[in-house]
Order: C-alpha cells, then structure tokens, then sequence
C-alpha cells in the first residue's frame, strides 16, 4: 500500500511541477481541483500498466537491481500513454513539458523504489534455514549459504535468499548406531 501511495503521489507531483513550469498551468488550489480528471487519468494509466508490468511484486520491490529498470520503464510509459490520451490529460503547449514530465517521473519514481528497496523493505523475504550439525562442515556450509546470499547468487532479486538462524547439534547415537532419542 505504501508503494503504491507514494507511486501515485510522486507522478502527481511531477504533473504539476512540469505543467507549472513548462505548460503554463496557473498553479492554485482551485486549478488543481478543476482538473481532477488529470489526476484520475494518471493514477489509472499508472495503475494498468504498473499491473502489467509485474512493479507491485513484494520481492521485486525489496530489490533495488531488480525494480529499478521496470521502474524507470513503467514511468516512462505512463507518462507517454497518458500525453496520448487528448481530453483527459492537460493540452501540451510545449515540447518540453512533455520531455520534463516523462524525465521527473521516471527520476521520481525509480529513485523512491530504489530507497524502499534499500532502506525500507524488511528481509521478509529471507528463507530461514536451520544447519544440522555442529561441526566444521555444517559450520562451512552456514557460512556459505550467508555468503551467497549477501552476493547475491542464491536467488535472482538481491534482498532475498538464505539466512541461517542457527546450528543444531547432531544428536549423538548409542553403541548400536541408532539415535538414542528415536524410540526405536
């Protein structure tokens, strides 16, 4: 819900700045209501192709190398399929606004998913894993799987993988070689 909040509220914002500055729209309160149908328009191109293109996945969006280039691409598109839309979009008087809106959308929006993605998702997506053993080699392979997944290699978003809560010792066998705590 945050994602998409601050999604919506960034592309609004950049709609104004760059039809204030470069389109010549008289900013006040009562203009921004007059044209409400902009906004509404916007928050549903957003919305469609941020749907489309996969933007409100939860584990794609703790990653920043994974959301990052959908994110710049999705803006993208919707800056320019909403300009296409004649009525509902305010009337383009200048090239620039045009280019100024599509740049500080893509600029916004990849900048506010790449600090979610750093500073603001929680490693929900971490697969916890419990080593058996207690030994050199269950200690190498706890080691191991951390390591992999602060590279990266364990899964293909960053933000994502393996982290071992702990070493369980094996449970030590009888002279007979069955467990002594297997009732058998």
């Amino acid at each position: 819900m945050l994602l998409a909040v601050v999604d919506l509220a960034l592309l609004n914002a950049c709609l104004l700045v760059a039809a204030t500055l470069w389109n010549g729209f008289p900013f006040s309160l009562p203009a921004v209501v007059s044209t409400a149908k902009w906004h509404v328009t916007l928050w549903l191109v957003w919305t469609g192709l941020s749907m489309v293109l996969d933007l409100y996945n939860l584990a794609r969006a703790a990653s920043a190398t994974s959301i990052l280039p959908g994110a710049a691409v999705g803006a993208l598109l919707t800056a320019l399929v909403y300009l296409a839309i004649p009525w509902l979009a305010p009337p383009i008087q200048t090239r620039t606004f045009v280019f100024a809106f599509a740049l500080l959308a893509m600029a916004t929006v990849a900048g506010w998913r790449v600090v979610y993605a750093l500073l603001i998702s929680q490693p929900a997506f971490y697969r916890r894993v419990i080593v058996l053993g207690a030994g050199p080699l269950a200690r190498d392979l706890a080691r191991e799987l951390n390591r992999a997944t602060l590279a990266g290699k364990a899964n293909p978003f960053q933000g994502t993988g393996n982290q071992v809560v702990g070493l369980v010792p094996s449970v030590p066998s009888d002279t007979r070689g069955r467990s002594s705590t297997s009732g058998y």
